[in-house]
Formats: C-alpha cells, structure tokens, sequence
C-alpha cells in the first residue's frame, strides 16, 4: 500500500493538514486579536464563543441595522451563561481618537448599553450611514472560563475532526486522479534515462515515439499555458490601467463640471453621496450632514422645497427620470442653484432613487445676465429706433427747408446731371427736363470752365468734397454767382455711386460786395487826402510859429534889457504867454499829425524798455508850469518800480493827453495819478472831480476828434 503512488500523495498531505487543524483547534481559545465583522450573516454561536472565553472582540458595525441586534443578543448571552465581572468598550471616533466606557455587567443593563445616548455611542439614525469602529473587552470569573475552555474544546475538536475529514476524502481522490498521469510521466522520464545510457530497460506499454511525443505535446502545452497566462496577464493590467485612466477621467470630468451621483433607498430612508458633493464641488457649506429624505429637504431652499418634494414623489410613483432645479438653502447673499437628474430603479418591492447633482450656479447666472443683457440691448435698440425715426423726421425737414432755400444738384460719375430740385431751376431759368441729362459743367460760364472743372474732378475723384464760388450761366445768358459744395457719396461697397451738389445764389451779395469796394476805395483816397492834407497843415503850420517863437525869444532878451521894473513885468508875463501858446499850437499840431497817420494806417509802434515814473514825473513838471495857478499834478507810486516794453512817445502822448484833461474839465481840484506795479501788470489811474463821461459816449471816446 505504501507503494502506492496515491497513498504517497494522500497520506502526508492528510497529516499535514490535520496537525495544522490540531494546532489551529488547540490555540484558537487562547487568541487574543480574532476579528469578527458584525453583519447579518455572523453566526451568534461564534461570537458567543469568544465572548465567553473573555478575550478581547474588534467589530465593525456596518450598514445593517440587524449587527447591533446580534451584538445585543450575545451579550445578553453571555450574561445569562457566565458570571461576567464586567464589561468594557473601547471605541475610535470620528477624528480617531480613543475613547473608553466600563459598564457593570448584570442582565437588565444589556438594551441600555445600546440604548442610551453615551458619548463614544452614536444615536440609532447614525449607525446606517457611519462606520462604527471598536473593540467589546469582556472579563469573566476563572471556574467559568476553565468550563467554557473545555465546552469549546471538545466542540472545536469535533467540528474540526469533521472538517478535516472530509478535506481528507477529497484530497484521496483527487490524488487518485493524478497518480495515473503521473505514473505514466515517471515512466517515460526513466525511459528516456535508460535509453540514453543504452540501459536495457522493460518495453513500457507505450513506444517511444509515443513517449517523445507526447512529452513534445506536454511541453507545448505547457508553453501554451505559461503564454495564455502572460497573455491574460497582460490583458488583465490593461484593462486594469484602462479602468483606471477611464475612472480618473471621469473623475476630472465631474471636477470641472462640478458632477457627483447620489443613491436614495427609500425603504431603509437613506441618501447617499450628496454630503461629497457638498465638500468637494459647492463654495456652500450646509449646517447639517444629510442621511435621511428629510435631512435633503432640509438643504433646499424653502421656496422650492414644497415643488422638489411633488416632483419626486411623482418620479417613485410613475418611474422614468426627471431634470430638477432648486435653489441651495444656504446663509450667503448669492443664491447658489442646483441641477438633480434622478432616476428610479425597483429592486423586489423596493425603489432606489438614483442619479446626479450638479453646481448649476454659473451657468444659471449667465442665463440670467444673457437676459437682462438681452433686455438692455432691446431696450436699447427701441431707444436706437425712435431716435432714428427722430432723426428720419428732422432730416426730412431739414431737407424740405434745405429745399428752399438751397440749389441742390446730383450727377453721376460721367458728370451728367440725374436730379434738379425746383430752386435749382428757378435761379438759373431752366425747366427740370432742360437741365437733367446734361453735363454738370456745362453750367459753368465759360470765363471759368475749363480751369474750374478740371479742379472740381481732381477733388472729387478722390473721394474728397469740393468747395468753392464760381459762375453759372442762366437760362437767359447771364451771369449768376453761387457758393458750390459738391460731395461725393459711397455705395455699400466703399465705391463713389453719385455725387451731390449744394448751393447758394450769391449774385446780390456780390454785387454789393462790388458796390462796397468802390466805396472803400473812395474812401482810402479820402483818407490818402486828408493824411496829405495834415501832414502839409503841419508843416505849413510850423513855419509862422517857429517865426513866432524865435521874435519872442528875441523880446525876452530886450526886456532884459529895460530898467523899469513895471514894464519888464509886464512884458516878461506877455512873452511867457505867448511861449505858452506857442508850445499849445506845437503840441496841437503834433496830436493831429498823429491821428493822421493813425487813420492812415501808417503809424508803426517802436516798442522799447520805458521808465513810466520818469515820464509822469516829466509829464508832472510840464503841468505845473504850464497851469501857474496854484494847480499842480498828484502823482502816487505803489509797488516795485518796473521797466516796461513800450513806444516811449506814444505812451507819453496817451498820458499828457489824459492829464490834460483832467486839468481842463476839473477846475477847483488837482487831479490825481496813481501808478501801480503789480507782479504781472502795471496800472495807471487818473482821477479828477470833472462832470465825467457819459455812458453812452464811452464807447466813442477812440473816434477821432470826437466831444462827449
């Protein structure tokens, strides 16, 4: 029997397996670290083991309402079957931070461990949503252990012994299987041993052709198999790097179009999936986690919540799918919108909602703007309309007015004349019919014709606008001045399509321009004349008073002579009289000598650098002199003195003139000059306590040889 090959494989194999099963059996008890998961597919019976052994369970509570049940239910257990000292709970919050409660253990204390609202507990509405991490530590007396050891000895042997057994059976009959192929493998390969050594070996049943070929079919299955695994392999990690490439791009697809799916069990009330959306693709943060259908309602706005709540309900009762769109309920100013497009899914007799939500905000914002940016623009476009239709409006009165008042003329671009308005033909004496249908230059007289026209097309050619007076002929061959504007206007194309003539009758206005340069110059020959006139006054003037004042200068000196004091008097207050008026007529002369060049246009101001206080201050002598009667010239200086950029004789002409008449119509006061220097300017006044000027001979005092 030993010499079996399928005993050689069964029996070790079932040895070794049945002492590892011993070992496990005998040292399961005495594991500290087992690790169940609290579902509803635990056996109780386990749990119920380790418990009462009083080691140390790690569980996981998951989605399923029923794990907590089965907790409660053993530990109700091993209350009832152990003397158990006490129990502690170890438990991992959210932040992962440990957290430790002891309880006494005694029978009616089980459903309020579960039951009350502990720190480390989470209430019952959390336990279908959240993770609840931990580990149960219980501690029974040392006889209850000893017995429990033993129970779970004996029925760990047992179940073990089954077990093994059976796993025994099958590995004898799978080594059954093999031992035939292997038999036949172990004797081709000494076969093929012998024969190369030229051993002399019993004929097997199969040749060796056979033998060799099926070795050769062997290997190459082999080769088959090890490149249908590679191949596999291969196809496997493509696949696996296309899934993952496909997930990670679908994931930066919802990113960027701030996308998430959810799930809804409306039998268990759960919602999954719209808490991630919150955090990963909304600037909102709401109060409260949503699990429940009612924690969702709760994110809505109130003024949507009522619509949302109607749509839904319609989805689940009627199926299909539905495109919702509400308003986030959030405590910021901005609203923020949200797209849900949910689906249902029956599963038995239960539905699942399922679907997407999306950050619509931007998208709805810009349909918003596209609105009220569509609704300026029309409003702005009816504005634009009355405006134009304004304007249609004014235009065409302004051309009726234009009309009538102004020659308007259109000719294309060969020159001939396509439009005539009626005051065209009535200044120039033509019928309309007469003038359409010619050339536009033909009207120009012909004095001006050829060196005009040629100066209109250059301007006009080029797309600028011609302006100018030239001379038409009427009807009636005579002569008509106009005021010519000729504009060309441009086709859609930017090409000259016409041109527009607009003018003015200007016949009258240059006839009397005519008339008014007849007169002007009349009168500059007037004034050539008088100016000639002066200048000879002046100079024959001159003559007898320079007579006059040489005789009396002669007399002073034979009065100097006479020794009768009374006569010397005399005669001295005669001859200074006639000095006086001698200097009088000079300086009446010179005054109007002046005015003649003035109104000859033939004065030329010789500007240069003038000291104003010397020349009232000579200005100031003069009078005294010339009015001995007590009188004399108050001359006040205020400020920095100045040199001033001035035609010396003018300006001194200008003041004597002044002051002179302050003398002569302010008879009981002296006059009074005030000579200002400022920083940019000086200031010369002049008072006296005459009649004045009235106002309106004010703006006649520049006139020549005018009196107020």
């Amino acid at each position: 029997m030993w010499k079996s090959l399928t005993f050689r494989i069964w029996l070790p194999f079932t040895l070794s397996v049945f002492m590892m099963g011993s070992i496990i059996g005998f040292y399961y008890p005495e594991s500290q670290k087992e690790v169940m998961v609290a579902n509803k597919k635990t056996q109780l019976a386990n749990l119920a083991k380790t418990v009462a052994l009083g080691i140390e369970l790690n569980f996981t509570i998951g989605d399923e309402t029923k794990s907590l049940e089965g907790i409660q239910k053993t530990l109700e257990w091993a209350g009832r079957e152990n003397d158990v000292d006490y129990i502690a709970i170890e438990t991992l919050g959210e932040n992962g931070e440990k957290e430790m409660f002891l309880e006494r253990f005694f029978s009616d204390t089980i459903s309020d461990l579960f039951e009350n609202d502990h720190e480390f507990m989470y209430s019952d509405a959390d336990f279908n949503t959240e993770i609840f991490k931990g580990r149960i530590i219980v501690s029974a007396s040392s006889k209850q252990v000893k017995k429990q050891v033993w129970n779970l000895n004996k029925k760990v042997y047992l179940f073990l012994a089954v077990i093994f057994f059976v796993i025994s059976l099958a590995f004898y009959f799978l080594a059954r299987l093999l031992s035939s192929p292997l038999k036949m493998l172990r004797t081709t390969t000494n076969a093929l041993i012998n024969k190369q050594y030229k051993t002399q070996i019993i004929t097997s049943r199969f040749s060796s052709e056979e033998v060799s070929a099926l070795a050769s079919s062997i290997s190459a299955l082999r080769d088959t198999l090890i490149k249908e695994k590679d191949n596999n392999e291969q196809i496997l990690a493509n696949l696996e790097q296309l899934v993952e490439k496909r997930s990670h791009s679908l994931k930066e697809a919802q990113q960027v179009a701030k996308l998430a799916s959810f799930e809804w069990d409306t039998e268990a009330d759960r919602v999954y999936g719209v808490n991630e959306f919150f955090d990963n693709y909304t600037s909102r943060k709401i109060n409260n986690r949503v699990q429940t259908g009612e924690s969702f309602y709760s994110t809505i706005h109130p003024n949507d919540v009522k619509s949302v709540k109607t749509a839904l309900l319609n989805l689940l009762e009627q199926g299909g799918e539905k495109v919702l769109e509400y308003k986030l309920h959030t405590t910021e100013k901005r609203p923020q919108f949200i797209e849900l497009h949910a689906k249902t899914k029956r599963e038995n007799d239960s539905v699942m909602l399922f679907g997407t939500v999306r950050d619509k905000t931007a998208q709805v914002e810009t349909e918003r703007l596209k609105e009220n940016f569509t609704k300026e623009l029309e409003r702005e476009i009816k504005k634009k309309t009355e405006d134009l239709l304004n304007s249609e409006n004014e235009l065409y009165h302004r051309m009726e007015t234009l009309n009538q008042v102004a020659m308007v003329l259109e000719f294309n671009t060969e020159g001939t004349i396509t439009y005539s308005n009626e005051h065209f033909c009535k200044v120039l004496e033509f019928n309309e019919s007469d003038i359409v249908g010619t050339i536009f230059t033909d009207l120009i007289s012909t004095q001006q014709r050829e060196e005009t026209s040629k100066g209109i097309w250059d301007e006009i050619e080029a797309g600028n606008t011609w302006r100018g007076e030239l001379v038409a002929e009427s009807g009636q061959k005579n002569d008509v001045w106009l005021i010519v504007s000729v504009v060309p206007f441009l086709s859609v194309s930017g090409e000259i399509d016409k041109y527009v003539v607009v003018s003015f009758d200007i016949t009258d206005e240059k006839d009397l321009q005519h008339q008014l340069e007849l007169s002007l110059s009349k009168e500059r020959e007037l004034s050539d004349l008088k100016s000639h006139f002066i200048s000879m006054a002046s100079h024959q003037f001159r003559t007898p008073l320079s007579i006059i004042q040489s005789n009396s200068e002669l007399l002073n000196m034979v009065i100097q002579k006479e020794s009768k004091s009374t006569l010397k008097n005399n005669l001295l207050k005669s001859s200074e009289r006639i000095t006086s008026e001698i200097a009088r007529m000079t300086q009446l002369m010179d005054d109007v000598l002046i005015l003649g060049k003035i109104g000859s246009s033939y004065l030329q101001p010789n500007p240069k650098k003038v000291d104003l206080v010397l020349i009232l201050s000579d200005i100031k002598d003069q009078s005294d002199i010339i009015y001995p009667e007590g009188r004399c010239l108050n001359l006040e200086i205020v400020g920095e003195t100045k040199i001033a950029f001035l035609d010396e004789k003018l300006i001194r002409h200008v003041f004597e003139n002044i002051i002179s008449n302050a003398f002569k119509y302010s008879l009981e006061t002296n006059p009074f000059v005030l000579l200002t220097f400022k920083s940019e300017s000086i200031i010369v006044s002049v008072e006296d306590k005459g009649i004045g000027i009235p106002k309106a001979d004010i703006e006649k005092l520049f006139q020549p040889f005018y009196r107020a």
